[in-house]
């Protein structure tokens, strides 16, 4: 992302608030004997910026995720 026009102008050129440039997200789940499902997965969010200046930047992350599920 990038601010083209702005009545600051600080913020022309700078990345947007909370728009980090990549992201990726992985997801499976696996299907159990009687209505049973077992999944997971993990996202992937890069560093992003916490205001329009881009002076206040948040570190990038990996978040793991799990599920369960049943079905009778």
């Amino acid at each position: 992302s990038e601010i083209t026009r702005s009545s600051n102008p600080a913020e022309v050129g700078r990345q947007f608030i909370n728009a980090p440039p990549n992201t990726a997200n992985l997801w499976t789940t696996y299907d159990l004997p009687m209505g049973f499902q077992v999944g997971g997965g993990l996202s992937y969010v890069d560093y992003r910026y916490g205001n329009t200046t881009n002076t206040n930047r948040v570190p990038a992350y990996t978040r793991y995720d799990l599920a369960a599920a049943w079905a009778p």
